[in-house]
Parts: C-alpha cells; structure tokens; sequence
C-alpha cells in the first residue's frame, strides 16, 4: 500500500471571547489486494489451507526444463496437462493461484479530504455557545480485472469491472453550555444543543468482457458489454440534546441527559431517549481520613437510561436499508419491454430499536499505582427486527419485517492497570482487562414461540441464549464404522419417552446441546514501557470456554479433490483392519459425517494471542531545537495472528460476535 497524507491546522483568539478554527486534511492510498472473500481456487488464503503442496507453478518439459509461451513468458501450469507426463486434474482446470496473483489486478485508490471547524463565542462570565462542522468525502475508485491468460477470467476472454464510489458525510452541531461554582463546594454544568448529520453515497460500476490486450484492465479495452450500474442513497438525522451534571464537594454527582432524535429510515422517525446517573467519591469522606497512605481513589456510580438504534437492517442490502418503509423494485429490460420485479418490500409501521440499561460500577486507585474499575450491566433490547413469513395469498408478499422481538444481555467488565515504575526517564505499566456476558431471548413472535427460529446451528428460542448451539448429537459409531446420531423415541401418542440411535441422519433429532458459542471469558493483556525515549508496547488478548464450528477443519475432510487431503483421514474406520476413530469416509454417502452437521465439529474455542509490538525511538528534544520540527519519531510494529491449543484448523477469533442472523447488536459496546 502506498499513502500519501498532508494536514494544516489554524487557530485563532480573535478576541477574549471569540475563538475559531480549522482542520483539512488529505490523504490518497492506493492498495493493492488478492482474492480473499471466496473459497475459490484463485482465493491464496483458501489454497494456501486447503490444497495439497503437489501442484507445480509453471510447466515442465520431459526433461526438466521450463516451458515458455511464444511471447517468451515461463507458461504456467493450470491443471490440463501442460506439464509433459500430467494428466488433466479433475477439478479446478484452468487454475494457477501464482499466475491469479501476478496476473489479475485488484486495486484500490482512496482519496480523502477531511475538514473541522469550530466556532467558540464566551458571554456572561459562565456561558459558551460553540458551533462544529465537519465534512468528510471519499473517492474510491476501484479496478478488478481477471486476465484472459489463465484463471476466472479465461473462459470470457478476460473480465473486467471498473468502479467509482463517492461518500460524503456532514455534521454540524450548535452546544450552549453553561458552568459555575456556587461557594466552595457546589458544581453545576449543563449544555443544550442541535444537531445534523447527513450522509450520501453514490455508486457507479461498469464491466466488460473479451478483452483486446490481456495486460490492459481499462474497459475501453474489452468488447463485450456485460452491465453498468448507478444508484444514490441518502440518510438524515436530526437531534436536540440537553445534558446537566452537578457535584457537591468533588463527592456527590448527579447527572440527566436527554435526546429527541428523528432518522430519515422510517416514517415514524422521532423517538426520545434519556438517562440519569449518580456517583458517591468514598475516599473524599471524614471517615476515610486514615486510608491516604494507601487509597489514593474510590468512587460507587450508577446509571440507567435508554438509548435507540435505528441501523436495523444492515445486512439486507446497502440500498434499501435507508427507506425500508416503501416497497421497492427493480427496473428489468428483456429485450423488447420495460417492466420491473419486487426487489424489497418495506413497512410503513417500522421504528427505532429500543434499549434500557443499567449498570453499576466503581473506580478505585491504590498505592498511587494500582488503579482501575469494575462494573456490572443489564441490558434489554425491545422492538427489535424479525423478518416475519406471511401468505401471499392474502397479504400479496412473502415477508413483513416487523419490530417484535426482546432480549436481554448481562455481563461484567474490568479493567486494572499497574504502574510498576512512573520515574520521569523510566515508565512501565501492565493492564489487564476482561469481561463476561450472558444472554437471553425473552419474546419471539407468536408463531415461533413454541419451536422457535432455526439459522444454521443455532435456535432462536424464549428463554435460551441465541449463542447456544441447536445441532445433532453424535452417538459414535457402529460395528462397521457408520456414524450414529441421537434421535427420540416417542410413543403413540408422540410423547417424547427416551432416546436411541440411528445411522441415517434424516432420522436425528436436534438438541439444545448446552455448549455456547459466546466464551466464558475474554479479555487481554498489555503492557507499555518507556525508557530515555525508547518506547516498547505489547498487547495481547485471550478467551476462555466457548465453542466453535470448524468449518475449515471440515474442508479439508471433504470429497473435493483439491481439498480433501486432512491428515485426519488416516484416523477414520478401515473396513478391512476394523480399526478407526472417525467414522468411515465415503463420499458417495449422504449421511457422511464429514459433510453433516453434528457437534462432533464442535471445539473448544479458547486461544491466546499476541495482537501486536510496537517499537519506537523519540530523538532527544537537544537535538530538534535547530530544526523546523518539534519531535521526531521511529517505529516499527508487527501484527501476529491468534493461536489456540485446542485449535484443529480454525482461528476463532470473536467467533461469537459474527454469527449472521436477524437479531443483530446484542452485545454491550463499549
């Protein structure tokens, strides 16, 4: 990746009372990437996992020698035989991830422009009016481009897509705030305000096929005209907030805040939000007086409130979740006629997500070097979104999205940092954080109340956890090798009496099975040490309990031929010796147990990981004084992946926080 920033910053006292300022920033990045978001055979990632280390580059002759196009390029081996003495592979043809990597383009060029500006006016001893703008565009300006020469694109001549995307985002908010102090002891501030945002996005794209020269991506360079594409969105909030804090002696705090908020996504666009919190400073009473030489700070603090969320239909398409309140189509063309298809269809009635919290916590410092803070939090969210399956027939559409669902999130969260040296010259500081969440679904539409909502291995359920898993139990093995699964035996009257097995996987019956995807604990460690301008900072982060699904381990144990090569083939049952911990692999069964979903696939989840070092060096301030700059710095970091113990083929990082499903924004953010 290559960047390219500049920065100017201007303040100005004009007057006692009038102050202003600017902010513009620009930066231009150009990245370019690899196939990373499919599980294709041009994917490095997916290959790198998943294809056995047998398959050359480029393409040999009988005697060892490197083959050459007539252009004078080394040929590349894509599975058909260019290799004197191969055969052709029998899948994946036409593929070379090192060519898809020289050869395809995907680029990415980012120009940015950001600009801050304020407005402070000071008037009668205690007010301030301050007015803030900011505005941000981006260009993005994208090429992806598969060569005719080998790969995706072979078989259309070459393919390629040129777009061009243009975000702006504006704020602009008005504070009057007030301060004073009444006597020694009493501190009262309180602001009010407006605030508008707005956001637009533009989005234009064209491809094109059966390309001219194979080196040439620009679409002017290919013949065939596959589609173009254009739309705009555009998405309004308007706010008005008022806020008021007040403490008595630096002991006793209170505080209120309310928003009235209206949004551009639904037709009932306003809704009012608000909350109140108080806090008691321990170590600032009497009869704390001879804790000093070890309490230095301890404060007891609560809140509730509610807030509201109305991005609830992120992942429904990028269009249609800024006016999800109107039906709408797409335009089609077959041709001869003009017509246009259902492409989404809305709800007049839909409204804000709602959340009541409360959470309490407390502060403390100790020592003068041990210091940090704990707290405990409830949370219920309601009105959240359920895409509710209806009757055609009768209500002229496949689905209504609905505000009805419930669900409550509890957790506890800390933090505790030491300051082992806090010497001028010499710092050093480790901090641990870490937290622990539960949760619970506590209403469902009424025709789901009883089995529930099915989405891959879980179930939406009243009264359990939408993490819990809803899967297939594996009852091990047969005399010749065939997986079992669990299944209820009922009586004649449907009465669930007890359970058995069965070999055929259409007969097994799911199970809350009592293992959760959300971890029993996570957290992270760091530390940060400074010594004569030398700076050194690790932070790691770790999680312990939970479970995954390994998809990837599975991979590898499919019937593909490129990817069914998992050492852990050698460990399923041989018919012939009778020997085997895994059941028998035979890709012509559809109950194979590779293939079916079962918490046979389940693993631990817990890992530990080093996220990131980072070096750096400070020039002394002796050597900068004859120099137009102020400080100077070095440093150098390095990102490392996770890695965990009980971990097949899976990175399970946060693996519970991208489960895909409609209720979405469960967990407390922080």
């Amino acid at each position: 990746m290559n960047v390219f920033t500049a920065r100017a910053n201007v303040n100005s006292q004009l007057k006692s009372w009038l102050k202003v300022g600017t902010n513009v920033g620009y930066s231009k990045a150009t990245q370019n990437g690899v196939q990373e978001n499919a599980g294709t055979a041009s994917n490095p990632f997916a290959v790198a996992r998943s294809w056995a280390p047998i398959f050359p580059v480029h393409a040999y002759d009988a005697e060892g020698n490197m083959k050459y196009y007539e252009d004078g390029r080394p040929m590349y081996d894509a599975g058909n035989g260019e290799t004197d003495g191969t055969s052709k592979r029998p899948t994946a043809t036409n593929q070379n991830v090192i060519a898809n990597m020289r050869e395809d383009i995907r680029e990415s060029v980012y120009n940015n422009l950001t600009s801050r500006s304020y407005i402070e006016i000071s008037f009668l001893k205690n007010f301030k009016f301050t007015a803030n703008y900011s505005y941000d565009f981006t260009n993005d300006s994208e090429t992806l481009y598969y060569t005719p020469t080998i790969g995706d694109g072979q078989s259309f001549g070459g393919r390629g897509t040129q777009a061009s995307i243009n975000t702006t985002t504006t704020n602009f908010n008005q504070i009057l705030a007030y301060s004073n102090v009444f006597g020694d002891y009493h501190h009262l501030s309180a602001k009010v305000g407006h605030e508008y945002y707005k956001y637009e996005y533009d989005y234009f794209d064209g491809q094109k096929t059966n390309f001219f020269n194979p080196s040439n991506p620009e679409l002017n360079n290919g013949g065939q005209m596959q589609y173009i594409n254009s739309y705009k969105v555009n998405h309004n909030i308007e706010g008005y907030f008022g806020m008021a804090d007040y403490d008595y002696n630096n002991k006793y705090y209170i505080s209120a805040a309310f928003r009235r908020d209206g949004t551009s996504r639904f037709l009932d666009r306003w809704g009012n939000f608000w909350s109140v919190g108080a806090a008691w400073r321990i170590s600032n009473e009497a009869f704390m007086d001879g804790t000093d030489a070890w309490l230095n700070d301890l404060k007891i603090r609560a809140s509730y409130g509610t807030q509201g969320n109305e991005n609830i239909l992120s992942d429904e398409g990028y269009a249609y979740v800024y006016t999800p309140y109107q039906d709408q189509y797409t335009v089609t063309w077959n041709g001869a006629e003009l017509g246009y298809s259902p492409e989404f269809y809305g709800n007049p009635d839909l409204t804000w997500e709602k959340q009541k919290t409360f959470d309490v916590g407390v502060d403390f410092r100790l020592f003068d070097r041990v210091y940090g803070s704990f707290e405990y939090f409830y949370r219920r969210t309601d009105d959240m979104l359920f895409k509710r399956p209806v009757a055609f027939s009768t209500a002229g559409r496949p689905y209504n999205w609905e505000n009805l669902g419930a669900m409550k999130n509890t957790g506890i969260e800390f933090d505790v940092n030491v300051d082992i040296f806090n010497q001028p010259d010499l710092k050093w500081t480790v901090s641990l954080v870490g937290s622990h969440y539960k949760n619970r679904i506590l209403t469902l539409p009424e025709e789901n109340r009883k089995d529930g909502i099915t989405s891959g291995p879980f179930n939406l359920r009243e009264g359990k956890s939408r993490f819990e898993y809803y899967t297939y139990m594996y009852a091990g093995m047969d005399e010749k090798g065939n997986a079992m699964w669990y299944m209820d035996e009922t009586n004649d009257k449907g009465e669930v009496i007890g359970r058995t097995t069965t070999t055929t996987y259409a007969e097994a019956t799911r199970y809350f099975i009592g293992k959760s995807a959300l971890p029993d604990f996570n957290g992270g460690f760091s530390t940060t040490f400074s010594y004569k301008g030398i700076d050194l900072s690790i932070a790691t982060a770790f999680q312990i309990g939970g479970y995954a699904y390994d998809y990837s381990y599975l991979d590898g144990m499919s019937s593909s031929f490129y990817v069914g090569h998992n050492k852990d083939m050698w460990k399923t049952f041989n018919p012939e010796t009778g020997t085997g911990s895994l059941p028998i692999w035979n890709a012509d069964n559809a109950s194979n147990s590779f293939t079916q979903q079962s918490d046979l696939n389940l693993i631990k989840a817990s890992y530990f990981s080093i996220r990131n070092i980072t070096l750096g060096y400070t020039l002394p301030k002796n050597l900068m004084q004859n120099s137009v700059l102020k400080s100077c710095a070095f440093m150098l970091q390095q990102t490392i992946l996770p890695c965990g113990p009980n971990v097949r083929d899976l990175t399970p990082v946060w693996q519970w926080q991208a489960l895909t499903m409609n209720m979405e924004a469960i967990l407390r953010c922080v």
